[in-house]
């Protein structure tokens, strides 16, 4: 992004957001934990929300851009839900997987 946008990285020090890492093992457990809840009709669906420690309160990863892993087990369904934000849906592995 910041090469296409002609941009300079901030001197080190001073970035107003520091970078992440989400090891693969704790991605992997919040998912199992959330595999374990039951769906609930209030519950649009059941994600892992990654953002930095700056910014949650906020609940997103970068001031523009929010990232959630969302997961069903089969047979489950996401109710109709709204975003303040665009939101994108990559199918990472499933059986027959659909959006309506």
């Amino acid at each position: 992004m910041l090469a296409f946008e002609r941009l300079q990285p901030p001197a080190a020090g001073r970035a107003p957001i520091e970078a992440a890492h989400f090891p693969a093992d704790e991605i992997g457990r919040q998912l199992d934990a959330i595999h374990r809840m039951a769906m609930t009709a209030e519950m649009p669906g059941k994600s892992i929300s990654f953002g930095t420690a700056g910014l949650e309160a906020d609940h997103v990863a970068l001031p523009s851009f929010t990232f959630s892993l969302n997961s069903l087990s089969p047979g489950e369904m996401q109710r109709p839900h709204q975003h303040n934000a665009v939101a994108v849906t990559l199918i990472v592995q499933g059986e027959r997987a659909a959006t309506p």
